[in-house]
């Protein structure tokens, strides 16, 4: 896969997390309204993996755009996982 497909990619997930933050911080929101402390925890805990998801995303988008600058190939030095 070259560079700048794998940036597409990441790119791709990265939208892809942003959706998922979206729609859980809507259930988030209806599930305080409820009352619902367990659920609310366990939103509160997914919304986190997401945040930590989308900075590491990033650092490989930043590190692909940098391989790209200077002409290099990164496939031997990242996989984009399937999510």
């Amino acid at each position: 896969m070259s560079v700048q497909n794998q940036v597409q990619a990441v790119q791709q997930q990265i939208e892809d997390n942003l959706r998922k933050v979206s729609n859980m911080e809507a259930s988030l929101a209806l599930e305080k309204q409820a009352e619902n402390k367990q659920e609310v925890k366990h939103l509160r805990g997914r919304l986190e993996q997401l945040d930590t998801e989308r900075v590491c995303l990033r650092e490989v988008k930043n590190l692909l755009l940098q391989a790209l600058q200077g002409g290099g190939d990164c496939s031997l030095y990242y996989h984009l996982p399937h999510s």
